[in-house]
């Protein structure tokens, strides 16, 4: 098989399996990474490629435990499930995660986020992040039938552990909301992007995540922390 083909029937197996649209691009995204590094697709490789690449993460790129977790994880998947490979899991451990409990934002610190969010788009998405609770994947996957401003609270479609949930609807949060639904009218996604249609991609979303980075914010999923 070749690379492509590899990453179109991971995909496929993803979709059968219910997996939400997030998990399915994070992990063609790992394992297109994983052959792009090798230049061979992954049929071609086994557990010592994916032994050196693993630690390769963690050694030189120096990514964080969740990570390269992630990338063990899809590349378990790819082997076990799309490839039929059966590995020795025992010789690919994940990392321990070290857990901190993150720091809440002071109201003048929040002030500075909103003041450097650029766009009346990217204020909502912040507000929706903070107020609200919500992960970057659950933002760009938010309906605007999703805002039931009557019940001041937003339905949240398969959410972490696959579940719907309600999540609060702060005042504020809405009149932005409504601000932003008067300039953009969105149709199907409360965020679409401008050019391909459909919803924001939660890379492109990273990104500007990412660049509150110059204020002393990070950005986690969609959570805040300093």
């Amino acid at each position: 098989m070749t690379k492509e083909q590899i990453l179109e029937k991971l995909v496929k197996d993803l979709e059968l399996r219910g997996r939400s649209p997030d998990t399915v691009e994070d992990y063609a995204d790992r394992v297109r990474r994983y052959q792009d590094y090798y230049d061979k697709p992954a049929d071609q490789m086994g557990e010592k490629e994916i032994i050196d690449y693993l630690h390769y993460l963690t050694t030189e790129r120096k990514l964080t435990q969740a990570t390269v977790n992630t990338h063990n994880s899809a590349l378990r998947f790819v082997y076990g499930v799309t490839l039929e490979i059966t590995l020795n899991y025992k010789r690919l451990p994940r990392l321990k995660q070290i857990r901190r409990i993150p720091q809440l934002f002071t109201k003048e610190e929040v002030g500075k986020i909103l003041d450097n969010a650029g766009s009346l788009r990217n204020k909502s998405m912040l507000m929706l992040a903070y107020g609200s609770g919500l992960r970057l994947s659950e933002i760009i996957n938010l309906k605007p039938m999703d805002i039931e401003s009557d019940q001041m609270r937003i339905l949240v479609r398969r959410g972490k552990g696959d579940r719907d949930r309600y999540a609060m609807l702060p005042q504020v949060t809405l009149d932005t909301l409504r601000e932003y639904w008067k300039e953009f009218r969105p149709k199907e996604w409360l965020f679409e992007a401008p050019k391909k249609g459909g919803n924001l991609s939660i890379s492109a979303c990273k990104t500007f995540f990412t660049k509150l980075s110059k204020i002393r914010v990070l950005q986690n999923r969609g959570r805040f922390i300093r």
